[in-house]
């Protein structure tokens, strides 16, 4: 096969240079070079809701809008607008804002583009209440979907809570993910095509004691390519009306639940449980994924034994 000159490559460059002129083509071919956005096409993945808030955005303005008319001025009015109109909260605008300076930041790096034109600043968000479920919660949960014949969901959230894994990760864990060769089994997550992260990273996470019998049961059978939830669980939609469903029944039986738990609530559980625990937060950070410190940070003053070590400590 014969291989492009360097020659063949700047006349390539060139080509696909000329032909950016919007932030629709930018975007465009943003997502043919990110990884993390091309490779994960599936409905209710990270790359997903990335492209349909940036269609939203440019059909918002304009398909046609000129990048060369981006500045912070213009996108906050845009995105104001769209806030207004389709409820987007300060944390979900900022979502949009990283989206917009990660695809500059591509094709500035893929020399698309000469210079990125601005950088938007994120909205300044306020910390509010990070939610949890209790061991004890996470139990009657699933008590209660075993007894509505739910033991699907009882397994699904007993994995989330003990694994901190988001939503999407659980979906697409396959046999060949679970290692067993150690003392103490673990999951890879991330690091191939088929199972890459929202933040695009890899990382071990260690197998509960309280997980090992689930999880033998799981992959009892299934080859080593098998999904293990994805089949009974393809889509986020689904998970959540069944989990909202029984979360519903929870509430009867115990009113500190909230309709602000949620599925992903399972997810600040373990990393407040883990907190609770004395685990390191480097190493909480690292376990859960977390690109910054001050993400895992949020579980610091979460749990009911800190506040009142802290009240008692004078």
């Amino acid at each position: 096969m014969a291989t492009k000159t360097k020659h063949a490559y700047y006349l390539e460059r060139q080509h696909k240079r000329s032909s950016i002129k919007t932030f629709e083509d930018g975007f465009a071919a943003a997502c043919e070079i990110h990884p993390t956005w091309s490779l994960n096409r599936d409905k209710n993945t990270h790359a997903y809701n990335v492209r349909r808030d940036a269609r939203r955005f440019y059909e918002h303005m304009g398909a046609a809008t000129p990048i060369k008319m981006f500045n912070t001025t213009f996108v906050r009015e845009v995105v104001s607008d769209i806030m207004d109109e389709r409820r987007w909260t300060e944390s979900t605008a900022n979502k949009f804002f990283s989206t917009i300076n990660k695809t500059f930041d591509i094709l500035l790096r893929e020399e698309l583009i000469h210079e990125i034109p601005f950088r938007i600043v994120r909205f300044k968000e306020s910390e509010g209440r990070t939610e949890y479920f209790t061991k004890e919660q996470v139990d009657l949960f699933c008590d209660i979907a075993r007894e509505y014949d739910k033991r699907d969901l009882a397994d699904l959230v007993l994995f989330g809570a003990y694994t901190g894994l988001r939503q999407a990760e659980i979906r697409r864990l396959r046999v060949w993910d679970f290692d067993f060769r150690q003392e103490h089994p673990f999951i890879h997550v991330g690091g191939t095509p088929e199972s890459r992260t929202k933040t695009n990273n890899y990382r071990q996470v260690g197998l509960n004691d309280r997980l090992l019998p689930l999880v033998t049961r799981l992959l009892e059978g299934k080859s080593a390519d098998e999904l293990i939830f994805g089949k009974l669980w393809p889509s986020r939609q689904r998970i959540n009306r069944e989990f909202n469903h029984i979360r519903t029944k929870l509430i009867h039986e115990d009113n500190t639940v909230t309709t602000g738990h949620v599925f992903h609530t399972l997810r600040h559980s373990y990393g407040t449980w883990q907190i609770a625990a004395g685990t390191p937060v480097m190493h909480v950070k690292q376990t859960m994924g977390h690109s910054n410190v001050k993400t895992t940070e949020r579980y610091v003053h979460n749990t009911y034994a800190a506040v009142v070590n802290c009240a008692n400590a004078i």
